[in-house]
């Protein structure tokens, strides 16, 4: 079979870690870029008959990766009900009662991203505003950090919540004065429902993906690192498999929950089985739950509620055997961590895991990294573990993180510039559906470090603003170290999968504010276009 070839030529290249690279073309054969140079070299080196094209924007980049996501789910939350940008509790019911009078009495309705840190009233909504915009159907709706719920009266009844519900460390539920709950669940507090909301069967999750890849195709995206959830993996993995591989070409790094990672690994598949399009991940475990939420697990008390510390989803000793088992099964391990707390438990577990069983370079990752102390930097460097970071938080949490944990803690918090210059590589990602997909956006948090306002001028923490290349790397090589696949991805280099995009404007030549503002012009997976504006 004739593989196909292309030459793109006519603009400046950004190769990754080579920097950038003028006045040279790009000679595709197949899947990989086959040769780089002077336009008449690579010309012949692929044949005068190969097709040229000239590139329709100001710069070709590698493709971006996104190091943290919930792809399946962005899918879902494309397709579902949309509560993110919500000002108040007033406008999330006008959203939840024009969902409730297009579909049928008793149908579920799900959706995700309210924030109650930005509502007008200062509140979180409860199952009555519930009741009242959606009365005939049963309603779920996520926070915007998945890490809390809300639920209207006949969603809880469904579930068998009511205020005999015990909490625990691992999940409590918001409740009035009487002890009644108000509709809000923390973590575990939230699976009874989500037990009784149907699973979407394999059509849906397939449509699902397809609607979140064409997305990531036009945010400049051509892979992914994914955590999904499912308790069905075999059914997640073939829809997977069925997408990527099909017409929707996409390159996605599946991590697994430890509850079905025992059964998978059964079944000969470690980290990195598959193939170029779908690969097994990490084994994703949560150590704790989110900052706007209150459920990170923090060393001392929150500031701004003096009696609680946040919260561990599993006693240290059972994350530490979690952890061990899943790295001497030869697992990469990618361990949810907000909070400091969170954080020390997670080293102890990672560093007792490796004493007891030393492998090679297993390149273990720890997800956000968010609020940090300064001693816990050459900890992490000495460990190896690859700090996997959101920049994006930065924009949305600066309004209010100071007053969750304090003056003094968060000066060494998202303290993406700490991380970098203690030896700690990290990876980029956006957490989406909690954030916007763009990495661009990404990009321009890590340089800017402001809110959409453009707040405060000179960036909160300022000391933590990275430079261009280095946020560019984040999303780039720093994410396809974070999935053993530097040399291969994240550089435009010969022999590197022809994974890549055009910008419409050299981020090098814009300010830094107006990195947001840049757009995708093309995407390519593959060595074949995919998208295009």
């Amino acid at each position: 079979m004739t593989k196909r070839k292309t030459i793109l030529t006519g603009a400046p290249i950004w190769a990754g870690a080579d920097g950038i690279r003028s006045d040279l073309s790009v000679g595709l054969v197949g899947d990989r870029i086959y040769r780089i140079g002077e336009h008449e070299s690579v010309q012949m080196a692929l044949g005068s008959d190969t097709p040229v094209r000239q590139i329709p924007g100001a710069i070709l980049m590698p493709g971006f990766i996104d190091a943290h996501c919930h792809l399946l789910s962005l899918g879902e939350h494309l397709s579902t009900l949309d509560l993110t940008r919500c000002s108040s509790v007033d406008e999330m019911k006008e959203r939840l009662a024009q969902r409730a009078a297009a579909l049928p009495q008793g149908e579920w309705i799900t959706g995700r991203g309210w924030d109650q840190n930005g509502f007008a009233e200062g509140r979180y909504p409860t199952r009555w505003d519930l009741d009242d915009a959606a009365p005939h159907h049963p309603v779920f709706l996520r926070r915007v950090c998945g890490h809390a719920a809300v639920a209207n009266t006949r969603a809880l009844q469904w579930a068998g919540i009511d205020e005999t519900f015990s909490d625990s460390e691992a999940g409590y539920l918001e409740r009035d004065d009487r002890g009644h709950p108000i509709g809000v669940l923390h973590e575990a507090a939230m699976r009874p429902v989500q037990a009784v909301i149907p699973e979407p069967d394999q059509r849906q999750k397939e449509t699902f993906l397809q609607t979140a890849i064409r997305h990531c195709w036009a945010n400049g995206l051509t892979s992914v690192q994914t955590n999904e959830s499912s308790s069905d993996f075999w059914a997640t993995w073939r829809a997977y498999r069925n997408v990527c591989a099909g017409d929707f070409p996409f390159r996605a790094y599946v991590d697994i929950p430890p509850d079905v990672a025992q059964a998978v690994r059964a079944q000969g598949f470690v980290t990195g089985s598959g193939d170029r399009w779908v690969r097994l991940g990490a084994t994703k475990i949560f150590a704790d739950g989110s900052l706007g939420a209150r459920s990170a697990a923090l060393s001392a008390s929150y500031a701004d509620t003096p009696s609680h510390r946040g919260v561990l989803l599993e006693p240290p000793n059972v994350l530490s055997e979690m952890m061990h088992d899943h790295h001497e099964a030869g697992m990469q391990l990618a361990v949810h961590a907000i909070g400091d707390r969170a954080l020390d438990v997670v080293l102890d577990g990672i560093d007792g895991a490796i004493g007891r069983n030393p492998r090679p370079d297993p390149r273990h990752r720890i997800i956000h990294c968010q609020i940090t102390r300064d001693a816990q930097f050459d900890r992490m460097a000495a460990s190896g573990v690859i700090g996997s970071i959101q920049p994006i938080f930065v924009a949305t949490d600066l309004n209010w993180a100071e007053s969750r944990v304090g003056p003094a803690l968060i000066r060494s918090s998202y303290a993406w510039k700490k991380m970098l210059e203690a030896g700690i590589p990290c990876a980029g990602g956006s957490d989406a559906p909690v954030e916007p997909i763009n990495p661009l956006l990404g990009v321009w948090a890590a340089v800017c470090r402001q809110n959409d306002a453009g707040e405060p001028v000179g960036g909160w923490l300022p000391s933590e603003r990275l430079t261009l290349q280095e946020a560019l790397e984040l999303f780039t090589l720093g994410s396809a170290q974070s999935e053993f696949s530097e040399g291969e991805k994240g550089i435009i280099r010969e022999g590197a999968l022809a994974d890549l995009v055009v910008l419409d404007r050299d981020p090098f030549s814009v300010s830094n504010d107006d990195l947001r503002n840049l757009r995708v012009v093309e995407t390519w997976v593959g060595g074949k276009r995919v998208w295009n504006q």
